[in-house]
C-alpha cells in the first residue's frame, strides 16, 4: 500500500519536472527567436555594427546575432541607418526568412549621358586610340575588331529602331568593387545609357557608378554566385517591380546593343511571363536555360514568379553553386516558364555567350556548340539583329560600341 503511494508520488514529481523543463526550453526558444519588428536582433546593440557592415555571420558576438542577421524586415535595417521609409513588399507568400536583405543607399538608376553622339564616339577614339592602333573611324569600319572575323561580325549587325512605346528595361550587372573603374566604367561609357535604368550589383555602395552593395548568404565568391543572384532578384522585385517592364541581368563583361534589344522586346507581350536570352541545354541537368554571363531577361510577371519562390525548397534556396543561370531555369520550370526561342527567322542567334572574335571559329566540340540546339557554325549562325556578346574586355567593349555606332546600317 505504502509502496503504491510512493510510486504515484514519484510519477507525479517526475512528470512535473519534465513539464517544467519543457516549458523553460520553449520559453527560451520563443524569447531568443528573432522578431519581425520590436526586439529584432538585427538592430540589437551587439548586432548593429555587424548588420551595417554585412558581416553578422562572421562575427563572434552572440549566436543570436548570427542567427538573425538579415532575417528582419527592411524597415528594421532602415532603423539602423536612422531612416523612416516604408518597407517594400515582403518576398513570397510568407517572408523569405532565409534570404538576407540588401543594404542599399539612394542611387539614381538613370544614366544621364549620351554615349551615341558623334562627340562621345570621338572621345572614345581619342582616349583609347591604342585599341585600333590609332585608327580613324573610316579605317575602323574596314578592318577587324581585335582579331580576324570579329569586325566582320560586328559590322553585319543591323541597327534596329525600337518603337516609341518600347518597354522600359532595368539593366543589372553583377560585379565587385575592383571592377568599377575598369569593366563597369566601360559599360557606362558605351551601352548602359540605352537602358531605362542601370545599376551595378556590387560589394560596395557607390552612387557615382551607380552601384549597390548586395548582401547574401555565404561568401562573395564565383562558386557562390547563386546566392548573390538570389539577392539581386529579390531586390529587383521588392523595390523596382512597378518601375520597369523587363529586367536584364548579366556579367560586367557583357555588351548589349540596346536598340536591337529593345526592338526585340517590343515584339513580345510584356504582360506575359517571359524568360529571354541565349537558350542552351544542360545535358547533365537535362534542362533548357539561358546563358547567364551573356545576359538574360525576365518580364515583370516572370520576376514575380521567381521572387515568390526564392525560398521554395524546389529552388534550392541554400545552394552554394556558380551555375546561377541553370538554377533560375530550374526554378522557373516548376511554374511552366521556360526559355524563349530568341533566334531570328533564319534560326540565327541574337544572344551570344562569347565575343564576336570567337564566334566564327567555334569548333564542333566547343561547349557553345555542345550546349546549343541546332547550332549553325560560322557567320550564318549570327543574326543580323544580334543583341549581346559576352567575355569582352573593357577595350573590346569600346571597340564593339564604336563599330556598331559608326559602321552599321
Amino acid at each position: 500500500m505504502r509502496r503504491g503511494r510512493s510510486t504515484r508520488v514519484f510519477v507525479v514529481v517526475f512528470f512535473t519536472v519534465v513539464l517544467t523543463v519543457w516549458a523553460l526550453l520553449l520559453y527560451k526558444v520563443v524569447t531568443d527567436a528573432p522578431k519581425e519588428a520590436e526586439g529584432c536582433m538585427d538592430v540589437a546593440p551587439d548586432c548593429k555594427q555587424f548588420v551595417i557592415k554585412g558581416r553578422c555571420r562572421e562575427s563572434s558576438v552572440r549566436d543570436k546575432c548570427r542567427q538573425s542577421c538579415g532575417r528582419c524586415g527592411q524597415s528594421n535595417i532602415r532603423e539602423v541607418h536612422g531612416e523612416t521609409k516604408t518597407a517594400p513588399p515582403s518576398i513570397g507568400a510568407t517572408r523569405a526568412r532565409d534570404l538576407p536583405e540588401l543594404f542599399i543607399g539612394d542611387v539614381d538608376l538613370k544614366l544621364h549621358k549620351d554615349t551615341s553622339s558623334s562627340e562621345a564616339l570621338d572621345f572614345l577614339l581619342e582616349t583609347h586610340a591604342g585599341l585600333w592602333k590609332k585608327a580613324s573611324v573610316s579605317s575602323l569600319c574596314s578592318s577587324p575588331v581585335h582579331s580576324a572575323g570579329g569586325g566582320d561580325i560586328v559590322r553585319k549587325i543591323q541597327h534596329m529602331q525600337p518603337p516609341l512605346d518600347s518597354p522600359k528595361v532595368l539593366c543589372m550587372v553583377y560585379t565587385m568593387e575592383k571592377n568599377h573603374v575598369t569593366k563597369v566604367k566601360a559599360q557606362t561609357a558605351t551601352w548602359a545609357s540605352g537602358c531605362d535604368g542601370f545599376v551595378a550589383m556590387s560589394t560596395v555602395h557607390d552612387p557615382s557608378v551607380p552601384a549597390i552593395q548586395v548582401v547574401h548568404e555565404g561568401p562573395e565568391a564565383w562558386e557562390n554566385m547563386w546566392q548573390k543572384v538570389r539577392s539581386i532578384w529579390a531586390w529587383a522585385n521588392s523595390t523596382q517591380i512597378e518601375n520597369y517592364d523587363y529586367f536584364l541581368i548579366g556579367g560586367d563583361d557583357m555588351y548589349v546593343f540596346t536598340p536591337n534589344y529593345k526592338a526585340y522586346l517590343s515584339t513580345l507581350d510584356r504582360k506575359k511571363p517571359h524568360y529571354i536570352g541565349r537558350r542552351l541545354y544542360d545535358p547533365n541537368g537535362k534542362v533548357f536555360f539561358n546563358a547567364g554571363g551573356a545576359g538574360y531577361t525576365l518580364s515583370r510577371e516572370a520576376l514575380k514568379v521567381l521572387a515568390n519562390n526564392l525560398d521554395n525548397p524546389k529552388c534550392e534556396p541554400h545552394g552554394k553553386m556558380f551555375w546561377e543561370d541553370v538554377q533560375v531555369a530550374k526554378c522557373l520550370r516548376f511554374f511552366d516558364i521556360v526559355p524563349v526561342d530568341t533566334r531570328d527567322n533564319r534560326k540565327a542567334e541574337r544572344f551570344h555567350p562569347v565575343g564576336p572574335d570567337h564566334l566564327v571559329h567555334v569548333a564542333k566540340d566547343n561547349w557553345v556548340a555542345t550546349y546549343s540546339t541546332q547550332f549553325i557554325h560560322g557567320i550564318d549562325g549570327i543574326s543580323n539583329e544580334s543583341i549581346s556578346f559576352h567575355y569582352l574586355s573593357p577595350d573590346s567593349m569600346r571597340a564593339v560600341h564604336v563599330t556598331l555606332k559608326q559602321c552599321t546600317t
